[in-house]
């Protein structure tokens, strides 16, 4: 069975895997990389776009808000 994510992103086209795999979690990390795994907050931007064929639409939901930040 598909994580629902999966199941509703499927409803707008076929879903493509990445090089971070068919779906990933995007958590917060003690001395993170890249700004998306931290609490601050992130602007609008497009992910991927170094791609052959960056994505054309991303879901993200949240499970459960944080407390402080992003």
């Amino acid at each position: 069975e598909l994580p629902g994510v999966l199941s509703v992103a499927q409803r707008f086209g076929p879903v493509l895997p990445t090089f971070y795999g068919l779906y990933w979690d995007v958590i917060s990390e003690e001395g993170a990389q890249n700004l998306a795994y931290t609490s601050h907050p992130l602007d609008w931007h497009q992910d991927l776009l170094y791609m052959d064929s960056p994505p054309g639409v991303q879901v993200l939901h949240c499970l459960s808000p944080a407390h402080v930040g992003g």
